[in-house]
């Protein structure tokens, strides 16, 4: 069931290749799955689209933070902090 809903967000990526929310639902998918860098790859594709995407900002930091990747996380979280001050939440 999991990797049809990645299949559904990848579609839909396809479908829409400037939708940032696609991205983001298909991170959220492949996050689910297990599949962490697929899911920073999408994560960073909604970005790419859309860097006012706050909770894609946290999701990231996450994911970095379990990699290991303390700069990037810490960058991701302060970006979502600053966007949450501001009243955004996004996705």
């Amino acid at each position: 069931m999991k990797e049809a809903e990645a299949h559904y967000y990848r579609d839909a990526t396809d479908a829409d290749p400037e939708s940032a929310r696609a991205f983001y639902n298909l991170g959220v998918a492949l996050e689910d799955q297990g599949l962490r860098p697929g899911a920073i790859e999408a994560y960073q594709a909604a970005l790419r689209l859309d860097t006012g995407l706050a909770v894609a900002h946290f999701n990231l930091s996450r994911l970095f933070e379990a990699e290991g990747r303390k700069a990037d996380a810490l960058n991701h979280l302060a970006a979502y902090k600053r966007l949450i001050e501001r009243g955004g939440v996004g996705a």
